[in-house]
């Protein structure tokens, strides 16, 4: 509304300004001519014109229009409907609200922008295999298992974060996952294993760098299952399962991830002949591997140290002097929880979970 004592004028009004300044006329004889207004009036009305090209009045300051509940109903069907769209993208597609409005409509629901957690894609028939794992090992001893993976470090900067509209306790829902794929890009692979007692070792992989055809397509390279078990499964593996078993007694048992390397013939004959049994695994689960809250750690701690993303021996020097500080006490914050993974797996139905 215009400021008490002041009268808006009338489209038809603003017209006859608007074509009496085309035929020259000066803001005081349209002033006069038209009468009613002052020539400043006059003056605005085609300024306003030849700026934002209408004669309509623009937005004033002051307290805004009241939203309905209607609409705030509709904002709140777009923003859960839209998570990972941010709040300005849809501000602009409704036209009816401001960024601002959406944000506070959104908060006082609950919902707010919040970095995506990141967790492996789960395919239907990976979810089945996660149920299946939980129930048949509700009761295992964890305190007998060899937990093994492999790691890639990158050097440079830490990569960025997805936002997605959530309420407090939402992070894990599966609309709000951010899903992580198997990345062929590797500068540094490292290969590692812990027990619930004890700290294995953590060795640099030595891959050999990746091919490419006639077609443009990689082959080859990276970790096979040849240097698989030529590197860890005869070596540091076979040494460390040794050990253990030696102070634990038999039983103990070793697990892997499904990765192509872990499957492949002659990291299968290794392992026979090295003779440790392996546990079945889950795909798509490293929530229900404890070394990877260790990765984590670890990869924190390593960007912390200056200079370790500036080359790939610098970052090796670093991972070593990680790892070398990692306590058996930091490994069982994680180890000692497996019993809680199993039953989050199990309550998720086999989705992604906290860990």
């Amino acid at each position: 509304m215009p400021a008490s004592g002041v009268r808006e004028l009338s489209p038809a009004t603003r017209g006859r300004i608007l074509a009496l300044h085309d035929e020259n006329y000066s803001y005081r004889e349209i002033s006069e001519k038209i009468g009613g207004f002052s020539k400043s009036t006059a003056w605005k009305t085609v300024n306003r014109y030849k700026t934002y090209n209408t004669t309509d009045s623009l937005p004033r300051s002051g307290r805004p229009k009241a939203i309905s509940n209607r609409t705030r109903r509709q904002v709140l069907r777009e923003v859960t409907g839209n998570r990972w769209e941010p709040y300005s993208s849809i501000s602009r597609r409704l036209n009816t609200v401001t960024e601002h409005q959406i944000r506070e409509i959104a908060a006082a629901a609950g919902y707010h922008r919040r970095i995506a957690r990141r967790k492996p894609f789960i395919s239907d028939r990976s979810i089945m295999k996660r149920i299946q794992w939980a129930e048949i090992n509700a009761e295992t001893d964890w305190t007998k298992i060899i937990w093994t993976d492999e790691t890639s470090f990158k050097t440079g900067k830490r990569p960025g974060h997805r936002y997605v509209t959530r309420r407090a306790g939402e992070e894990y829902l599966p609309e709000n996952i951010d899903p992580t794929f198997r990345s062929g890009r590797k500068t540094l692979m490292v290969w590692a294993c812990i027990t619930h007692n004890r700290k294995g070792p953590i060795i640099r992989i030595k891959t050999v760098p990746q091919l490419t055809d006639e077609n443009g397509k990689k082959k080859g390279g990276g970790l096979n299952a040849e240097r698989y078990a030529k590197q860890i499964v005869s070596g540091p593996l076979k040494r460390f399962w040794a050990s253990v078993e030696k102070d634990t007694g038999p039983g103990v048992c070793v697990v892997e991830d499904g990765a192509p390397c872990h499957r492949g013939i002659p990291a299968k004959t290794a392992k026979i002949k090295a003779g440790f049994p392996i546990m079945d695994h889950p795909p798509s689960s490293p929530d229900l591997n404890p070394i990877e809250p260790l990765w984590l750690l670890l990869k924190n701690c390593v960007a912390d140290i200056p200079g370790s993303g500036n080359s790939v021996d610098a970052l090796w020097a670093a991972i070593q002097k990680v790892w070398d500080g990692i306590t058996v006490a930091d490994i069982q914050k994680y180890t000692g929880k497996m019993e809680d993974r199993v039953e989050a797996v199990s309550e998720a139905d086999g989705w992604q979970t906290r860990f």
